[in-house]
């Protein structure tokens, strides 16, 4: 995660570019939600004092300015959101990157799956994060009393929490694992082209099996969202309720205030630069992305110093044994059904502990390659391994049948996994 999110920030603050895309979008929404903060808090501060008039025209100023800064979020921050996952993409990949301007313009096709998904996230993120509050309210509820008197009850609560508390656990696993599996539906968007449905269908693909640590790459910026969120809302009550003697108290809450914004203004971009390179980490380890480049005839990786500084550390990661299942997977699709291949995928199961997907990918190596006596050694190792020793017989067989002689007999008598498979005359 470390090495992923140092890259990310120093793309984000050392590419000119890079910047200029998330500055287009984030300084008005910094700029709108600062004055709408700053006029809640001077109306807060004089409308006991001020006339009629003025505290009128200041709560216009602010919900209007509130207002805008919600429709940037809204419609535009998607957008940015795809601009920059489409200009670190053509990074990555050595393609000569566009402008501020071209980078707005080629992802302008995507803004419907942009915007769609990322509403659909923020609702199911929105519901994640209020499914402890929906909990108690429904405690509430159900036994007639407010919260500061549920201690005088004994059993109500527990009753209502035994009976709500599961559903409530399982809505909000739903919901976490909603929400981490649309992680990516930018860069897919933006980069692949797909609709809003197909957009969160592949997302969800490339987050499968690794929602876990998803989850803990992305959880410092679930915290610093919420904590930022709820950071104007604090500040500014505090500042409503300081007394005039205790002013350095409300001066205090709104430089809280104006920290937050400004470190939303770096956060959001941040995440949308971060989410983008574990999406080509994804597609580079899990699905060998660099493979199905130069295999197609009209799509190419030019050499650029930028694509070696950006994929260093991740082509410099260690490859998990499920992401060599996966990256094989993806060549047999992509070059063909060799048999070299096969015997990578169940080298690669073996791996992995599951030893039926091996046998069965040297099984299919065996249809391409009936004659090759790897193979069969093979396949006696794994049918050894699962304990099933006629068969593991059968197969030294037909291995000592495509390899006559002593000198065969002697290498399988050497090796401890099959010396004690064959009988004195080196037959089984």
């Amino acid at each position: 995660m470390g090495g992923l999110l140092a890259l990310s920030a120093h793309l984000l603050f050392g590419t000119r570019t890079l910047f200029r895309i998330a500055f287009v979008v984030m300084l008005p929404l910094y700029l709108l939600n600062t004055i709408g903060a700053g006029l809640l808090l001077q109306l807060l501060r004089i409308r006991d004092s001020a006339p009629d008039f003025i505290v009128l025209l200041l709560s216009m100023a602010a919900a209007v300015c509130n207002l805008c800064a919600a429709l940037i979020a809204l419609f535009a921050q998607p957008w940015m959101e795809g601009a920059l996952a489409h200009h670190v993409v053509e990074g990555a990949l050595g393609y000569a990157v566009r402008g501020v301007r071209g980078s707005y313009s080629v992802v302008q096709r995507a803004w419907p799956a942009l915007f769609t998904s990322g509403l659909l996230r923020q609702i199911a993120a929105v519901l994640m994060l209020s499914m402890p509050l929906i909990l108690v309210r429904l405690v509430q509820t159900v036994i007639g009393v407010e919260s500061q008197r549920i201690e005088e009850y004994s059993t109500a609560p527990i009753i209502a929490l035994v009976v709500f508390g599961p559903i409530a656990l399982v809505l909000g696993i739903f919901l976490v694992r909603t929400v981490l599996g649309w992680s990516m539906r930018a860069p897919v968007a933006a980069v692949e082209g797909a609709g809003i449905l197909g957009t969160l269908r592949r997302s969800t693909v490339l987050v499968q099996g690794g929602r876990l640590r998803m989850f803990g790459r992305l959880l410092p910026f679930m915290l610093l969202n919420v904590l930022f969120s709820l950071l104007p809302g604090w500040c500014i009550s505090s500042w409503a309720e300081t007394p005039d003697s205790a002013m350095m108290f409300g001066f205090v809450g709104a430089i809280g205030l104006l920290v937050g914004a400004v470190a939303m203004f770096f956060v959001i971009p941040l995440e949308a630069v971060y989410l983008t390179l574990n999406y080509l980490d994804q597609r580079v380890r899990g699905e060998d992305l660099f493979s199905q480049l130069a295999a197609g005839d009209d799509v190419g990786v030019v050499e650029a110093p930028a694509a070696e500084l950006l994929m260093e550390p991740i082509m410099s990661a260690p490859v998990t044994p499920a992401q060599h299942v996966i990256a094989l997977q993806q060549r047999l699709r992509h070059e063909g059904k060799s048999c070299t291949l096969w015997l990578d995928l169940a080298g690669a199961y073996g791996e992995i502990g599951d030893l039926g997907a091996a046998l069965d990918a040297l099984e299919r190596a065996r249809a391409a390659e009936p004659a090759d006596p790897g193979v069969l050694l093979a396949i006696a190792g794994v049918q050894r391994a699962r304990r099933d020793l006629p068969a593991a017989r059968i197969a030294l067989q037909e291995y000592l049948a495509l390899q006559p002689g002593p000198e065969a007999v002697n290498v399988l008598h050497r090796d401890s996994r099959f010396s004690a498979l064959l009988d004195d005359g080196g037959r089984s």
